[in-house]
């Protein structure tokens, strides 16, 4: 994921790891929090609105906003519909039609 960026040639270990780390932390204080949510709706299996919950309740997650959007009200048993994907980067590489003629002339 690092090196997705055209400026990165390389990573060093000591970089990864600390990412790695601070992946894990962020995961684990988001599904904390979200279960927390799930436990105060008498669950515990975590739903899309904990998660949501759990970033409104959480400043420091403010900035999931955009990918984790306050889900408009359902009927009961229906997921909301997920945000829409934005891409950052293109493909580098794409297939361009060849130039070599059919085998089937």
């Amino acid at each position: 994921i690092m090196k997705i960026d055209d400026e990165v040639n390389q990573v060093a270990n000591d970089a990864v790891v600390l990412v790695t780390r601070a992946t894990e932390l962020f995961v684990e204080r988001l599904a904390k929090r979200a279960y927390a949510a799930a436990e105060t709706q008498g669950r515990k299996q975590i739903k899309y609105e904990d998660l949501s919950d759990a970033r409104e309740a959480d400043d420091g997650l403010a900035f999931l906003t955009h990918v984790l959007p306050t889900p408009l009200p359902e009927e009961e048993g229906e997921m909301p519909p997920p945000p829409p994907v934005q891409r950052t980067q293109q493909l580098s590489h794409q297939e361009e039609p060849s130039d070599h003629p059919s085998s089937a002339e």
